[in-house]
C-alpha cells in the first residue's frame, strides 16, 4: 500500500476506536458479524498496529 492509503486506514481505525468509547453499545458489527464491543476494539487496535508498523517500516527504508 502507498503511504497515503496507510495514513487514511490508520485514521479510520483510530476514529473507530475513539467513537466506540463515545457511543455506548455492548455489541458492534464488523463485516456483518456482531461481536462484543471489546473484541471490536481489539480488532481495530490490531489493524492500527499493523498499519503503523507497515507505515514506519516503509519510512525507514526510504531514508
Amino acid at each position: 500500500m502507498n503511504k497515503l492509503t496507510l495514513i487514511l486506514v490508520g485514521l479510520l481505525s483510530l476514529t473507530n476506536i475513539i467513537y466506540s468509547f463515545w457511543k455506548y453499545s455492548e455489541t458492534e458489527q464488523i463485516f456483518g458479524i456482531e461481536m462484543n464491543i471489546w473484541i471490536y476494539r481489539l480488532v481495530w487496535v490490531l489493524v492500527l498496529i499493523g498499519i503503523s508498523y507497515d507505515y514506519f517500516k516503509k519510512n525507514k527504508t526510504k531514508v
